[in-house]
Order: structure tokens, then C-alpha cells, then sequence
């Protein structure tokens, strides 16, 4: 299904994206300056085309297939049906986990 190709695809390219930022964090920790525009540039194609073209794919044609094939999938991706927030809330890639944002945590 041509759908799920390009999910997989879009899955490919932000691995692109994140080892790109590991390795550029690396280079900060070592010393190096980094233009604060690249990291902008980086979370916004995150945030809006994750969000806005990327995750409605998942959720149009991804979720709907794995909740056929398996009952555990469906407790795990909620239906169009259930609350907007319930499904968002593991559904963003800019939102941390909680312990995150707790003081004094860390990333890696």
C-alpha cells in the first residue's frame, strides 16, 4: 500500500533528523558553536510537519490496519471516536515525557 510506503519513508527521514541532532549535540558538548537557527529550523519542520501532514497518515491509514490485526493494538491506539486528548497524548513528537521536564533531568 502506497500509504504505508511513505509513512515508512517519513519514519526514514527523521531517523535522519535525530542522528543528525545526536551528532550535532555532540558537537556542542565538545566545544563547537552552533547556529541557534538550525536547531529551530530542525523542531519546526518537527513540529509542523509531524504534526500537521505526517501523524494524520499514521492515523488514517496506519493505526486503523494494526487495530484489525490485533486486539492489543487497539489499547494502545485510540479510535477517531475517543477523546482528542487521549489520543494525542502519546501522539506528538515535540511533547516530552513527563520526567523530562522534571528539574535536574536529563535527556540522555
Amino acid at each position: 500500500m502506497e500509504a504505508l510506503r511513505v509513512i515508512s519513508e517519513e519514519h526514514r527521514n527523521l531517523w535522519r533528523i535525530a542522528t543528525t541532532i545526536d551528532l550535532v549535540a555532540d558537537e556542542v558538548a565538545a566545544g563547537s558553536q552552533v547556529d541557534p537557527a538550525f536547531f529551530t529550523s530542525i523542531f519546526d519542520y518537527i513540529e509542523q510537519f509531524m504534526d500537521a501532514c505526517h501523524h494524520s497518515k499514521e492515523d488514517d491509514y496506519l493505526f486503523p490496519m494494526l487495530r484489525q490485526r490485533s486486539e492489543a493494538a487497539a489499547a494502545i491506539h485510540p479510535t477517531a471516536d475517543e477523546p482528542l486528548a487521549a489520543a494525542e497524548a502519546g501522539h506528538s513528537p515535540t511533547a516530552a515525557p513527563p520526567d523530562v521536564l522534571e528539574p535536574g533531568s536529563a535527556r540522555r
